[in-house]
């Protein structure tokens, strides 16, 4: 099972037994994984969460892309949340 943490009563993430899920201040969206033995075990985990994840985001109405990059912006570009924001000040 995953494990939510939290900061200042602010939920940003998710440990869980193959890495962890944190929303970033840009407001995306960050998967990282524990090392794996072989690339067909990254590729299957890698999966499994864009097929959770597009669930739940559908439900949202949210369009999941599942992978991206945004190589065009910079940092002055990108619409930081409200409360990282904060934090930064």
């Amino acid at each position: 099972g995953a494990v939510p943490y939290f900061e200042n009563d602010i939920m940003l993430g998710m440990y869980y037994n193959n890495g962890a899920i944190s929303l970033e201040p840009g407001s995306q969206v960050e998967y990282s994984l524990r090392p794996f033995a072989n690339i067909f075990d990254i590729e299957d985990n890698f999966k499994k969460y864009n097929d959770t994840t597009s669930v739940i985001a559908e439900k949202m109405g949210i369009t999941s892309l599942g992978l991206g990059i945004q190589p065009v912006s910079t940092y002055k570009n990108i619409k930081i949340i409200y409360y990282m924001q904060q934090k930064r000040n």
